[in-house]
């Protein structure tokens, strides 16, 4: 039943393969191998396995608890890790920090997943008081964008992709429908009015057009465009453009604040279609200030005229006395 050999003991086999080596055969499920029993019946009972290091100090310790059900894998060693792995890779770790890495060793955060997050049942969480949300970091750290709630604050869902500041970008207010740009003239420099508008705009073309669609190629990473986009069609049968809008480049000459240039060749440009508003404001200005303007130049032509239409009531009065009464 139990053999030694080269200083291996063997339970039910004459070649252990291990220091301990436990063979049986057992095909219902019954046994494992290796059994641990603790009778106790306190808080502290545990059983379960110690590791001990090269030195005799106790490194780590994995068990149940009677009382409370607890299985605890503990590593208490200096900078410990505990890490699951599937072969030489791994797929799950606890690094000394206690950050979690999901295929990724290591984790510089609480949890660090390499490959995408799905939830089938629940929602992702973010559970406090300010600047918690989803964050896009560099290979630096440096955060690129954000979309968080502020808290406790004003209660704001902030959508932020400049990296610059977590308030900075559109947000949603409180039972909002629509996303608010912050515009308090505190946080504004060097302002100064635009003008010449009226004149500027009517260069900008207002177009109907079919919208080509783009893709990522999974191999390059790439944009890939496809120009084959057919237009719309009513339910009526009319056959339709697809889209009314402007045009990115119509816009760089007079308005470049509202047109989003393109960093690499296979990037195309964008135009801030909500600022397009504010453009067509100064222009209603402008427009006003000329019609009150042709308005005084009317009002003062329709003052000519009266004395005009005056002195010529006058003068054919003249004409029309009897001969007897003309001086």
């Amino acid at each position: 039943m139990v053999y030694e050999s080269a200083g291996r003991i063997g339970v039910n086999t004459t070649a252990p393969l291990d220091v301990v080596h436990s063979s049986f055969t057992d095909t219902l499920g019954a046994v494992t191998g290796y059994a641990v029993q603790n009778l106790g019946n306190a808080a502290t009972s545990y059983s379960g396995m110690l590791f001990y290091d090269q030195n005799g100090a106790l490194g780590q310790f994995q068990g149940f608890n009677n009382q409370t059900h607890e299985y605890r894998i503990n590593n208490i060693a200096a900078n410990a890790s505990i890490n699951f792995m599937l072969g030489t890779t791994s797929r799950f770790q606890i690094a000394p920090s206690g950050n979690v890495g999901i295929g990724v060793t290591g984790a510089t955060s609480k949890l660090a997943v390499a490959g995408d997050i799905t939830s089938t049942g629940g929602d992702f969480r973010a559970d406090g008081t300010s600047f918690l949300g989803m964050r896009w970091n560099d290979a630096n750290g440096l955060m690129l964008a954000h979309v968080h709630r502020f808290g406790l604050v004003d209660s704001r869902l902030y959508f932020t992709n400049s990296g610059a500041s977590d308030l900075s970008g559109v947000y949603l207010p409180a039972g909002g429908t629509a996303f608010v740009s912050t515009s308090d003239e505190r946080l504004k420099s060097d302002i100064e009015p635009l003008t010449g508008v009226l004149d500027k705009i009517k260069k900008i073309r207002v177009v109907g057009f079919n919208m080509s669609t783009m893709s990522v190629d999974p191999a390059t990473g790439k944009a890939v465009v496809n120009n084959q986009v057919a237009p719309r069609t009513m339910k009526n049968g009319t056959v339709i453009k697809q889209q009314i809008g402007s045009i990115a480049q119509d816009w760089i000459a007079d308005f470049p604040e509202l047109v989003i240039e393109p960093d690499t060749a296979d990037q195309y440009y964008g135009l801030a279609y909500e600022r397009i508003g504010v453009v067509a404001l100064g222009a209603v200005k402008e427009l006003n200030e000329v019609v009150a303007q042709k308005n005084v130049e009317i009002d003062a032509l329709k003052t000519r005229l009266d004395a005009i239409e005056e002195l010529l009531r006058q003068l054919t009065a003249q004409t029309q006395l009897p001969a007897a009464a003309k001086p």
